[in-house]
C-alpha cells in the first residue's frame, strides 16, 4: 500500500483540479495541473526508490519543478 500512496495522491490531485472546471472558461488548465501533479509524483517515487536523503530530495524537487514548469509553459499547456 505504501507504493500506491503517491499514485493515489496524484489521482486525487487531478480529480480535485477537475473540480475547478466551473471557475475557468476552458479545460486547458487541467492538462497543466495534471502534468504538475504527475511530475511531482514521479519525483517522489524516484527519490524513494533511490533512497535519497531529505536534502537530495529537495534539490531534485527544485530541479524537477523548474523542468516540468518549463515543459508545461513552453508547450502551451498553461492556456
Amino acid at each position: 500500500m505504501k507504493r500506491l500512496a503517491p499514485l493515489i495522491v496524484a489521482a486525487l490531485a487531478v480529480v480535485a483540479t477537475a473540480g475547478f472546471s466551473e471557475v475557468f472558461q476552458s479545460w486547458s488548465f487541467l492538462l497543466a495541473a495534471s502534468s504538475a501533479a504527475l511530475g511531482a509524483t514521479a519525483v517522489a517515487m524516484v527519490g524513494r526508490h533511490f533512497g535519497l536523503g531529505p536534502g537530495e530530495r529537495l534539490a531534485v524537487s527544485v530541479l524537477a519543478f523548474a523542468g516540468v514548469g518549463v515543459a508545461v509553459v513552453g508547450r502551451g499547456f498553461a492556456g
